[in-house]
């Protein structure tokens, strides 16, 4: 059971997984046709290749260049994280504050 259930976590991450789900909820409640659902899980399927997607083709495509200025990349976001993880925690919470007070009014 053990075996089972570490190799279905390597193959789906738990936190992909979850977001994948919440995706494909807030995709059905929209009450959309199959076409535009589909649509919108292309969408959100293109925006999730874009991730590992951009460094994988800046580094095949410039080659040495490329690594330097994924390098650089790296090096500001390690240096500025708490910044990071703060601003996207502000944008998280002024989406559920703005969801959470509209939704009252309604």
């Amino acid at each position: 059971m053990a075996a089972a259930m570490a190799v279905f976590l390597a193959a789906a991450n738990p936190k992909n997984l979850l977001l994948t789900i919440g995706a494909a909820v807030a995709i059905a409640e929209l009450g959309v046709s199959a076409s535009a659902q589909a649509g919108g899980l292309a969408v959100f399927v293109f925006l999730g290749t874009l991730a590992p997607g951009i460094p994988l083709a800046v580094s095949l495509l410039m080659r040495e260049r490329g690594a330097a200025i994924l390098a650089d990349v790296r090096s500001w976001m390690v240096r500025e994280n708490v910044t990071i993880i703060a601003v996207l925690c502000l944008i998280f919470a002024a989406k559920l504050l703005g969801d959470a007070l509209f939704g009252l009014g309604s």
